[in-house]
């Protein structure tokens, strides 16, 4: 999302002021950089699932992956990979606003926002079922493995869709937008409606001992992650428009106070994650799930459809802090932070071309899978070109005028 508020003329859109062309810059590089560091994770993960044939879940019943000794590499990689949906979430809400306020200085009536963002939206949707799920089904219908479809809440059945991360996205986009008119400028309101959605998620899921109950399709598709029919649910709106929210907050903070806020979003971070490992000890409200045994992993390995509480937390405040340390450092300008600049400026390209890739290479080559030295190894030659892919996609977007429907993605 952030990639569509670059200006061909700089400026900076973090601040009320006009300051140089090098502060903006460096604040929106900051955004990529650690967008593009947690993406390096999730594909990761995602060989995980499509090479290396082991991958992690984490249901509020019924499926919940449980480590044993030697799968410590498995769970720390999960781990970081998890920062990635929540970082995906947050930094949307940052460039809606971001991109709602240079729209309107721009003369755009709020009315052509909304379609803006709303048609965005719209195409997120379409991407996510069209062109994400078969990707997905590609990958793992040539699974060896025994499918465990059987696990997942309500499942047991054929799963033919999916509402994934990019749905949700889309559909996050989408009420944003339609809110955005009305508590435009209210950053405490858009702060107050995250946490209070997040609460009402945390205490609407239901116990685990329900997951072989039949949800209806809405209750699936607003918060009781699942499968209901042929359709499985794994990202409900509700929770992570919740992210979504605070990520306006946050941009609307930045524009008008970009150096105190990008200095505070460290001290934010690590009270978010204290605050969560602090619900974690006591047990009870936001977990979810409580651990199984008294193991460091059993106590980290956090609920993720719907997100918990607790998860959330910590996945925002650990993206504050790589937030923090890409603005700080000013880390992006390395050859190893331009790379990170070059995925977080193409995230949609970068997750498209990124699962077809492994999803394909799996397919011919690891049905039954392998061990994580050589899937690791997969993951670090494709990403050679995976990132050149990203350079010249970018230049592509930029070739076209800003009302092309490249400039979308």
């Amino acid at each position: 999302m952030i990639e569509a508020i670059r200006r061909e003329k700089p400026l900076d859109l973090l601040t009320s002021e006009q300051p140089s062309a090098s502060r903006s810059s460096t604040r929106l590089s900051a955004v990529d950089a650690a967008r593009g560091f947690i993406m390096l994770f999730m594909a990761i993960d995602h060989v995980g699932a499509l090479i290396i044939r082991r991958h992690s879940a984490e249901y509020w019943g019924g499926l919940w992956t449980r480590y044993g000794s030697g799968d410590h590499v498995q769970f720390a990689l999960r781990f970081l990979s998890d920062l990635c949906a929540p970082g995906f979430f947050l930094w949307m809400g940052v460039g809606i606003a971001l991109l709602t306020s240079q729209k309107s200085r721009e003369g755009w009536s709020m009315p052509a926002v909304r379609r803006f963002l709303v048609l965005r939206g719209l195409l997120l949707i379409a991407i996510g079922q069209f062109i994400e799920t078969p990707a997905w089904i590609i990958g793992l219908i040539a699974a060896k493995k025994t499918q465990i479809s059987a696990l997942i809440p309500g499942g047991g059945g054929p799963i033919y869709l999916a509402v994934g991360v990019i749905f949700a996205l889309g559909a996050s986009m989408i009420l944003a937008s339609i809110l955005m008119p009305v508590i435009r400028g209210r950053s405490w309101i858009w702060i107050m409606l995250g946490a209070s959605l997040l609460f009402v998620c945390s205490a609407l899921i239901p116990a685990a001992a329900r997951a072989a109950e039949a949800f209806e399709w809405w209750e699936r598709i607003l918060l009781i992650a699942g499968q209901t029919g042929v359709v499985l649910f794994e990202y409900p709106v509700l929770p992570w428009l919740a992210i979504t929210c605070l990520g306006v907050a946050l941009g609307q903070f930045l524009e008008r106070r970009n150096g105190a806020m990008t200095h505070a979003s460290f001290s934010l971070g690590a009270i978010l994650i204290v605050g969560a490992l602090t619900l974690r000890l006591l047990g009870g409200f936001g977990n979810t799930r409580m651990p199984r045994d008294g193991t460091w992993i059993e106590f980290f390995n956090l609920i993720k459809y719907p997100p918990s509480l607790i998860f959330t937390l910590i996945m925002v405040g650990g993206n504050l802090l790589l937030f923090s340390l890409f603005s700080g450092i000013e880390a992006q300008r390395g050859a190893a932070g331009r790379i990170l600049v070059t995925l977080g400026r193409a995230p949609l390209f970068f997750y498209i071309a990124h699962l077809y890739l492994f999803a394909l290479i799996g397919a011919l080559f690891f049905k039954d899978g392998t061990n994580y030295f050589v899937g690791l190894s997969v993951w670090a030659v494709g990403m050679i070109p995976l990132y050149y892919a990203c350079v010249r996609f970018d230049r592509f977007k930029r070739a076209h005028p800003r009302t092309s429907v490249w400039r979308m993605l």
